[in-house]
């Protein structure tokens, strides 16, 4: 039962970071274009 929570714990965390990546793709590409 552990092992569910904790794989369930995992799932979120890993979205969650997912998102923030999502937010933050729009400004790194930004960045990498106006560096080129």
């Amino acid at each position: 039962m552990k092992l569910v929570v904790l794989a369930v714990l995992v799932l979120v965390l890993v979205l969650w970071v997912q998102v923030r990546m999502f937010d933050v793709w729009p400004i790194a590409i930004a960045t990498t274009d106006g560096s080129q």
